[in-house]
């Protein structure tokens, strides 16, 4: 054999070894999402059941999770997520009074629209003639969310009214609701935009958002390792992990910093640490880890205003 052929069947050996293992692990994640998309979708029992396990199995369809195509490659599909969400959006036991269930679902369908995602024509009577269908349809959604105390409701429906999405523009409306998702939860999208139109209103020239966002980020990354401070860290973690920030060299990575934030009481950084646990984010897939991490959040939520932490650890768990 010649060495040209001895070192090509080499490196073929090789890629053989480790193809192997990657492919069984895509495959065993794909088995444990599906599983876990089985017993939530059991639990919701088409709205009548535990309706964090409805959310859930709508977020798993929108992300592709538990119905990978072979090869791992995710396959979403929006329309049974809609489905699903729609389930944990309106709590179907206490109607006629249509009392929303988990606001975060009603948010998720608001998603979906913006994205276009999904079609608007089941809101035909309430969107037809608007400038852009699927923003009128995604502002019902974030209205109901945000009348309930969801954050993203409230952003999102922010965004609408500074942005003129199916709205006229209206800067004093998005602060409002700006500050209304702040107060809800230490999240930092709502809190460092309202601050920037705030600061936009009274100071000309302003700073720019990237330089609110990017301060902001520094000021929580000390808060975080000179104060210990919980929420701090899931805030300093989150500018990087949605890019609303440029990581500090030598800074903690923003795993890392769930992790201090989880440690130091942030019921926030815990839930993220379940998600992760739970998706196969950073971890293998392990359902115990994901419910060890919700339930601690939902320990931490003494005032029970976080609204997913102990709603996710009954539904993976009961």
């Amino acid at each position: 054999m010649s060495i040209k052929k001895f070192i090509s069947l080499a490196i073929f050996t090789f890629l053989c070894a480790i193809c192997g293992p990657v492919e069984a692990s895509k495959n065993m994640n794909v088995t444990v999402h599906a599983e876990l998309l089985q017993k939530y979708k059991n639990k919701c029992n088409f709205g009548e059941g535990n309706l964090f396990a409805c959310f859930r199995a709508g977020k798993y369809y929108e992300k592709g999770l538990g119905q990978q195509k072979r090869g791992g490659n995710k396959a979403p599909d929006y329309k049974e997520a809609k489905f699903y969400y729609s389930y944990a959006c309106t709590d179907r036991s206490k109607r006629p009074q249509v009392v929303i269930g988990v606001p975060a679902a009603c948010a998720a369908i608001g998603n979906l629209y913006i994205r276009k995602q999904i079609s608007w024509e089941g809101l035909r009577a309430k969107v037809s003639g608007k400038e852009d269908p699927h923003f009128a349809a995604a502002n019902i959604y974030f209205k109901r969310a945000c009348e309930s105390g969801d954050w993203v409701g409230c952003s999102n429906l922010g965004d609408s009214y500074r942005l003129g999405r199916s709205f006229e523009k209206n800067v004093d409306i998005a602060i409002k609701l700006y500050r209304k998702g702040c107060k809800k939860v230490t999240y930092i999208i709502p809190c460092s935009e309202g601050a920037r139109l705030e600061v936009e209103k009274m100071l000309q020239p302003a700073l720019s958002k990237e330089e609110v966002s990017q301060q902001n980020y520094i000021q929580s990354l000390r808060d975080c390792k000179k104060k210990n401070n919980g929420k701090a860290c899931y805030r300093a973690a989150s500018y990087i992990r949605y890019k609303r920030a440029k990581r500090v060299p030598g800074a903690m990575v923003y795993l890392d910093s769930y992790k201090r934030g989880c440690k130091l009481g942030s019921v926030d950084s815990c839930y993220t640490l379940g998600v992760f646990y739970e998706e196969g984010v950073f971890f293998k897939p392990n359902q115990k880890k994901a419910a060890e991490h919700y339930k601690k959040a939902c320990n931490l939520d003494i005032k029970k205003e976080h609204g997913l932490a102990c709603g996710s650890y009954n539904a993976i768990t009961r």
